[in-house]
């Protein structure tokens, strides 16, 4: 009985062994992507999404509709937040987005992975 144990027990270690090592390598080959980030205004919100521009002031998006800040900005993005990691902004606040990729739309559309409301 006790060798039954024994033997089982290094089948286990073996068996953990092997995973960790096939985990490593899976790590190594696939790393965690690099993000991005967009530092800019709230400009717009709907259900989990939010407008964020960041070429423009807070004193010029105030005087604009969304759609005139579509068409002047350079830099806007709608992005989806979900979760509850991620600070919930308001409008007009200023904040950082991570994400990790961004469509070619105008404007551009993406995930967001952190948001965080930055002080002025």
């Amino acid at each position: 009985m006790k060798g039954l144990l024994i033997g089982m027990a290094a089948v286990i270690g073996v068996i953990m062994v092997i995973s960790f090592m096939v985990y490593d390598m899976d790590t190594k080959k696939f790393p965690k992507p690099v993000t991005m980030e967009m530092i800019g205004y709230v400009v717009a919100m709907e259900d989990e999404k939010m407008l964020v521009v960041s070429d423009m002031s807070k004193e010029e998006i105030q005087q604009l509709t969304v759609d005139e800040m579509i068409a002047k900005s350079e830099q806007s993005a709608w992005f989806s937040i979900s979760g509850e990691a991620y600070e919930r902004p308001q409008l007009y606040d200023l904040v950082k987005v991570e994400y990790y990729h961004m469509g070619d739309s105008k404007p551009g559309q993406g995930e967001a992975a952190m948001v965080e409301i930055m002080e002025e």
